[in-house]
Protein backbone atom coordinates (compact mmCIF):
# COMPACT_ATOMS: atom_id res chain seq x y z
CA UNK A 1 0.00 0.00 0.00
CA UNK A 2 1.27 3.32 -0.82
CA UNK A 3 2.36 5.61 2.15
CA UNK A 4 1.71 8.80 0.32
CA UNK A 5 2.52 11.18 -2.34
CA UNK A 6 5.89 12.80 -2.89
CA UNK A 7 7.22 15.51 -4.93
CA UNK A 8 10.66 15.07 -6.91
CA UNK A 9 12.32 17.91 -9.21
CA UNK A 10 16.19 18.03 -10.34
CA UNK A 11 18.43 20.86 -10.47
CA UNK A 12 22.02 21.69 -11.35
CA UNK A 13 24.22 24.54 -13.02
CA UNK A 14 22.47 27.27 -14.77
CA UNK A 15 18.95 26.49 -13.24
CA UNK A 16 20.51 26.50 -9.76
CA UNK A 17 19.71 30.57 -9.79
CA UNK A 18 16.01 29.19 -9.13
CA UNK A 19 16.27 26.84 -6.18
CA UNK A 20 15.49 29.96 -3.19
CA UNK A 21 12.75 30.52 -5.32
CA UNK A 22 11.36 27.05 -5.67
CA UNK A 23 12.16 26.62 -2.30
CA UNK A 24 9.60 29.64 -1.18
CA UNK A 25 6.88 29.10 -3.94
CA UNK A 26 6.91 25.19 -2.18
CA UNK A 27 6.79 26.99 1.80
CA UNK A 28 3.77 29.52 0.44
CA UNK A 29 1.81 26.83 -1.06
CA UNK A 30 2.32 24.21 2.01
CA UNK A 31 3.96 22.01 0.06
CA UNK A 32 6.26 19.84 2.19
CA UNK A 33 7.23 16.60 0.19
CA UNK A 34 9.33 18.05 -2.42
CA UNK A 35 12.90 16.26 -2.65
CA UNK A 36 15.05 18.25 -4.60
CA UNK A 37 17.95 15.43 -6.57
CA UNK A 38 20.70 18.23 -6.28
CA UNK A 39 23.65 17.22 -9.51
CA UNK A 40 26.28 19.14 -8.38
CA UNK A 41 27.88 20.71 -5.31
CA UNK A 42 26.28 24.56 -5.98
CA UNK A 43 22.78 22.70 -6.40
CA UNK A 44 23.16 20.63 -3.09
CA UNK A 45 24.18 23.80 -0.49
CA UNK A 46 21.55 26.50 -1.68
CA UNK A 47 19.07 23.53 -1.53
CA UNK A 48 20.39 22.66 1.57
CA UNK A 49 20.10 26.64 2.82
CA UNK A 50 16.90 27.07 1.64
CA UNK A 51 14.75 23.81 1.27
CA UNK A 52 16.58 21.37 3.30
CA UNK A 53 14.82 18.01 1.78
CA UNK A 54 17.79 17.25 -0.53
CA UNK A 55 19.93 14.65 -2.35
CA UNK A 56 23.24 14.74 -3.70
CA UNK A 57 24.03 12.91 -7.14
CA UNK A 58 26.00 13.30 -10.74
CA UNK A 59 24.99 15.03 -13.46
CA UNK A 60 22.67 11.81 -15.61
CA UNK A 61 19.52 11.82 -17.39
CA UNK A 62 19.15 8.50 -15.69
CA UNK A 63 19.16 10.19 -12.40
CA UNK A 64 15.58 11.41 -13.58
CA UNK A 65 13.95 8.22 -12.65
CA UNK A 66 16.30 6.35 -10.64
CA UNK A 67 15.00 8.45 -7.37
CA UNK A 68 11.60 7.66 -8.63
CA UNK A 69 12.24 4.01 -8.59
CA UNK A 70 13.55 4.21 -5.10
CA UNK A 71 10.22 6.33 -4.26
CA UNK A 72 8.26 3.44 -5.76
CA UNK A 73 9.78 0.80 -4.09
CA UNK A 74 9.37 2.29 -0.69
CA UNK A 75 5.60 2.95 -1.57
CA UNK A 76 5.38 6.33 -2.22
CA UNK A 77 3.70 7.47 -5.12
CA UNK A 78 5.69 9.78 -7.52
CA UNK A 79 4.75 13.21 -8.83
CA UNK A 80 7.77 14.29 -10.79
CA UNK A 81 8.52 17.73 -11.95
CA UNK A 82 11.18 19.45 -14.14
CA UNK A 83 12.86 22.40 -12.75
CA UNK A 84 11.72 25.02 -15.46
CA UNK A 85 8.03 24.87 -13.81
CA UNK A 86 6.02 27.12 -11.63
CA UNK A 87 3.61 25.82 -9.33
CA UNK A 88 0.53 27.95 -9.07
CA UNK A 89 -1.73 26.36 -6.77
CA UNK A 90 -1.01 23.03 -4.27
CA UNK A 91 -1.24 19.84 -6.63
CA UNK A 92 -2.26 17.40 -4.34
CA UNK A 93 -5.92 17.73 -4.51
CA UNK A 94 -5.95 18.15 -8.82
CA UNK A 95 -3.16 14.86 -9.02
CA UNK A 96 -5.50 12.82 -7.01
CA UNK A 97 -8.60 13.58 -8.68
CA UNK A 98 -6.87 13.16 -12.09
CA UNK A 99 -5.29 10.00 -11.22
CA UNK A 100 -8.70 7.94 -10.36
CA UNK A 101 -8.61 5.20 -11.94
CA UNK A 102 -4.90 5.19 -13.66
CA UNK A 103 -1.71 4.60 -12.48
CA UNK A 104 -0.02 7.08 -14.53
CA UNK A 105 -0.43 9.94 -15.80
CA UNK A 106 2.18 12.36 -18.26
CA UNK A 107 1.96 15.93 -19.53
CA UNK A 108 0.21 16.52 -23.10
CA UNK A 109 -0.01 19.79 -25.02
CA UNK A 110 -2.67 21.73 -26.33
CA UNK A 111 -1.25 22.28 -29.63
CA UNK A 112 0.36 18.98 -30.48
CA UNK A 113 0.23 15.26 -30.10
CA UNK A 114 3.40 15.03 -27.71
CA UNK A 115 3.15 13.28 -24.59
CA UNK A 116 5.62 15.67 -22.09
CA UNK A 117 7.63 13.65 -19.36
CA UNK A 118 8.45 17.29 -17.70
CA UNK A 119 5.96 16.32 -15.21
CA UNK A 120 4.39 13.17 -14.82
CA UNK A 121 2.97 11.28 -11.79
CA UNK A 122 3.35 7.54 -11.37
CA UNK A 123 1.37 5.34 -8.51
CA UNK A 124 3.14 2.76 -6.03
CA UNK A 125 2.46 -0.53 -7.28
CA UNK A 126 4.43 -3.60 -8.92
CA UNK A 127 3.33 -3.01 -12.65
CA UNK A 128 4.46 0.53 -12.33
CA UNK A 129 7.84 -0.32 -10.98
CA UNK A 130 8.24 -2.83 -13.24
CA UNK A 131 7.76 -0.77 -16.38
CA UNK A 132 9.70 2.12 -14.58
CA UNK A 133 12.84 -0.08 -14.39
CA UNK A 134 12.77 -1.79 -17.52
CA UNK A 135 12.50 1.72 -18.79
CA UNK A 136 15.46 3.11 -17.26
CA UNK A 137 17.30 -0.27 -17.76
CA UNK A 138 16.63 0.17 -21.72
CA UNK A 139 17.81 3.96 -21.88
CA UNK A 140 21.10 2.59 -19.80
CA UNK A 141 22.24 0.48 -22.81
CA UNK A 142 20.74 3.21 -25.26
CA UNK A 143 22.48 6.42 -24.47
CA UNK A 144 22.02 8.07 -27.53
CA UNK A 145 18.02 7.55 -27.47
CA UNK A 146 15.88 10.46 -26.25
CA UNK A 147 14.09 9.71 -22.97
CA UNK A 148 10.99 11.30 -23.69
CA UNK A 149 10.50 9.21 -27.16
CA UNK A 150 11.11 6.45 -24.79
CA UNK A 151 8.68 7.01 -22.14
CA UNK A 152 6.36 7.68 -25.59
CA UNK A 153 7.46 4.67 -26.63
CA UNK A 154 7.23 2.40 -23.63
CA UNK A 155 3.43 3.48 -23.05
CA UNK A 156 2.68 2.57 -26.89
CA UNK A 157 1.87 5.87 -27.91
CA UNK A 158 3.42 7.59 -31.45
CA UNK A 159 6.52 7.35 -30.42
CA UNK A 160 8.94 4.57 -31.84
CA UNK A 161 12.36 2.99 -30.93
CA UNK A 162 14.30 0.12 -31.16
CA UNK A 163 12.08 -1.78 -29.70
CA UNK A 164 9.29 -4.18 -31.03
CA UNK A 165 5.62 -3.64 -28.96
CA UNK A 166 5.26 -6.87 -28.02
CA UNK A 167 8.60 -6.47 -25.95
CA UNK A 168 7.25 -4.10 -24.09
CA UNK A 169 6.56 -4.33 -20.23
CA UNK A 170 3.02 -4.67 -18.93
CA UNK A 171 1.86 -1.13 -19.25
CA UNK A 172 0.25 0.65 -16.57
CA UNK A 173 -3.13 1.94 -17.00
CA UNK A 174 -2.24 5.39 -18.08
CA UNK A 175 -3.43 8.70 -19.04
CA UNK A 176 -3.20 12.44 -19.63
CA UNK A 177 -3.31 15.18 -17.09
CA UNK A 178 -5.97 18.10 -18.45
CA UNK A 179 -3.45 20.45 -21.44
CA UNK A 180 -6.16 22.42 -21.84
CA UNK A 181 -6.33 24.46 -18.19
CA UNK A 182 -4.67 22.87 -15.73
CA UNK A 183 -1.40 21.46 -16.39
CA UNK A 184 -0.46 23.61 -19.25
CA UNK A 185 3.19 24.13 -21.18
CA UNK A 186 3.89 27.57 -21.62
CA UNK A 187 1.96 27.79 -25.34
CA UNK A 188 -1.85 27.95 -26.36
CA UNK A 189 -4.14 27.23 -23.30
CA UNK A 190 -7.86 27.89 -22.82
CA UNK A 191 -7.44 30.07 -19.92
CA UNK A 192 -9.41 29.50 -16.99
CA UNK A 193 -6.95 30.32 -14.08
CA UNK A 194 -9.06 29.08 -11.63
CA UNK A 195 -7.91 25.35 -12.37
CA UNK A 196 -4.25 26.08 -13.47
CA UNK A 197 -2.13 24.12 -11.14
CA UNK A 198 1.31 24.53 -12.52
CA UNK A 199 3.55 26.24 -15.50
CA UNK A 200 6.10 24.05 -17.58
CA UNK A 201 8.33 26.90 -19.49
CA UNK A 202 8.41 24.69 -22.60
CA UNK A 203 6.41 25.38 -25.89
CA UNK A 204 4.76 21.68 -26.32
CA UNK A 205 5.48 21.47 -29.86
CA UNK A 206 7.90 18.34 -30.67
CA UNK A 207 10.40 20.79 -31.88
CA UNK A 208 10.68 22.01 -28.67
CA UNK A 209 10.10 19.15 -26.48
CA UNK A 210 13.31 17.44 -28.22
CA UNK A 211 15.19 20.39 -27.90
CA UNK A 212 16.02 21.45 -31.62
CA UNK A 213 17.49 24.74 -32.88
CA UNK A 214 15.65 27.68 -34.58
CA UNK A 215 17.13 26.70 -37.87
CA UNK A 216 15.59 23.21 -38.21
CA UNK A 217 13.16 23.11 -40.91
CA UNK A 218 10.65 21.45 -39.12
CA UNK A 219 9.82 24.19 -37.10
CA UNK A 220 6.79 25.99 -38.22
CA UNK A 221 7.66 30.08 -39.37
CA UNK A 222 5.58 31.44 -36.76
CA UNK A 223 7.08 29.61 -34.08
CA UNK A 224 10.59 30.90 -34.81
CA UNK A 225 10.01 33.91 -33.46
CA UNK A 226 8.29 33.12 -30.75
CA UNK A 227 11.09 30.73 -29.70
CA UNK A 228 13.82 33.46 -30.39
CA UNK A 229 11.89 35.88 -28.23
CA UNK A 230 11.07 33.53 -25.51
CA UNK A 231 13.49 31.51 -23.23
CA UNK A 232 12.43 29.04 -20.38
CA UNK A 233 14.89 30.69 -18.47
CA UNK A 234 13.51 34.00 -19.58
CA UNK A 235 10.38 33.59 -18.72
CA UNK A 236 11.58 31.86 -15.56
CA UNK A 237 12.72 34.95 -14.29
CA UNK A 238 9.36 37.08 -14.43
CA UNK A 239 7.64 34.35 -12.40
CA UNK A 240 10.47 33.37 -9.94
CA UNK A 241 10.56 37.12 -9.08
CA UNK A 242 10.62 37.65 -4.99
CA UNK A 243 6.76 39.15 -5.16
CA UNK A 244 5.73 36.42 -7.41
CA UNK A 245 6.86 33.74 -5.77
CA UNK A 246 4.79 35.09 -2.87
CA UNK A 247 1.59 35.50 -4.31
CA UNK A 248 -1.43 32.99 -3.59
CA UNK A 249 -3.41 31.38 -6.31
CA UNK A 250 -5.94 34.25 -6.67
CA UNK A 251 -3.24 36.95 -6.88
CA UNK A 252 -1.80 35.34 -9.66
CA UNK A 253 -4.22 36.43 -12.94
CA UNK A 254 -4.08 39.70 -11.60
CA UNK A 255 0.08 40.05 -12.20
CA UNK A 256 2.30 40.56 -14.72
CA UNK A 257 2.69 37.50 -14.99
CA UNK A 258 -0.93 36.33 -15.31
CA UNK A 259 -0.95 39.16 -18.06
CA UNK A 260 1.69 37.29 -19.88
CA UNK A 261 -0.52 33.97 -19.21
CA UNK A 262 -3.61 35.67 -20.61
CA UNK A 263 -1.95 36.42 -23.84
CA UNK A 264 -1.49 33.01 -24.88
CA UNK A 265 -4.96 32.12 -24.06
CA UNK A 266 -6.67 30.39 -27.56
CA UNK A 267 -9.21 28.47 -28.85
CA UNK A 268 -8.90 24.85 -28.77
CA UNK A 269 -6.70 23.58 -32.46
CA UNK A 270 -9.39 21.61 -34.95
CA UNK A 271 -6.25 19.40 -35.54
CA UNK A 272 -3.23 19.09 -33.82
CA UNK A 273 0.53 18.66 -34.72
CA UNK A 274 1.75 14.86 -35.46
CA UNK A 275 4.68 14.49 -32.85
CA UNK A 276 8.10 12.57 -33.78
CA UNK A 277 11.52 13.95 -34.15
CA UNK A 278 10.78 15.75 -37.38
CA UNK A 279 7.35 15.87 -37.61
CA UNK A 280 6.45 18.18 -40.22
CA UNK A 281 9.25 16.28 -42.69
CA UNK A 282 9.13 12.90 -41.74
CA UNK A 283 7.45 10.14 -38.95
CA UNK A 284 8.58 6.90 -37.79
CA UNK A 285 4.83 7.75 -36.74
CA UNK A 286 3.06 8.72 -39.22
CA UNK A 287 -0.63 8.96 -38.02
CA UNK A 288 -1.99 10.50 -34.76
CA UNK A 289 -2.34 8.40 -31.44
CA UNK A 290 -6.10 7.99 -29.66
CA UNK A 291 -5.79 10.86 -27.66
CA UNK A 292 -5.63 13.49 -30.98
CA UNK A 293 -8.22 11.28 -32.63
CA UNK A 294 -10.71 10.64 -29.82
CA UNK A 295 -10.14 13.85 -27.75
CA UNK A 296 -7.80 13.89 -24.49
CA UNK A 297 -10.90 12.92 -22.36
CA UNK A 298 -11.26 9.77 -23.62
CA UNK A 299 -10.25 6.69 -22.66
CA UNK A 300 -7.74 4.45 -23.57
CA UNK A 301 -9.03 2.08 -26.69
CA UNK A 302 -7.90 -1.27 -25.00
CA UNK A 303 -10.36 -0.21 -22.14
CA UNK A 304 -13.07 -0.39 -24.91
CA UNK A 305 -15.32 -3.08 -24.61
Amino acid sequence: MATGLVYVTMVYGAMNRFIAGWARRMKVLAVKTLIMATLDAEAYNLCSEHHGLCVRGAISVLNKYTLLLVALQLGFDVMWFDFDIFVVQHPTNAIQKASEGYDLLMGYDLDSDCLCNGFFFIRANEKTHRWLFEMVRWLYNHPYEHDQRAMGAFLNYTERISLDAQDLPPIPRWHVFNEENAFINFGPWLGNFDELVLVHFVDGSAFSLYGRPNTDPSIPLEKVASKTQETASSVMEDFYQPEVVQMSPSELPHSAVGQLLTARQRPKPQKKQKCGILPQVVSAHPGYGWLAEEGSRAVPPEWHS
